[in-house]
């Protein structure tokens, strides 16, 4: 079974990618990344994705196009050494 655009770029990005409008489509044929980000953070506001953050920035070498990634939480108890 075909995994969804949606999962990919999550599997994508918590492996390490970096992903802006441009690769989405060429990467995984994805027209509508904003709509795809927009799921991963519904997802992660509804406790569906756990243990990651979704960051952000606008990517100067494409037009300032959105430029997203995600970066494992911190565990919050950690004991400072």
């Amino acid at each position: 079974m075909r995994k969804s655009q949606k999962q990919q770029i999550l599997e994508y990005m918590q492996s390490g990618g970096r992903i802006n409008k441009y690769s989405a489509f060429q990467k995984f044929g994805c027209m509508t990344l904003a709509q795809r980000i927009d799921d991963i953070e519904a997802d992660i506001d509804n406790k569906l994705i756990t243990g990651w953050e979704l960051k952000r920035e606008p990517d100067r070498l494409h037009n300032n196009a959105m430029v997203y990634w995600m970066d494992p939480l911190e565990d919050q108890f950690r004991l400072a050494v």
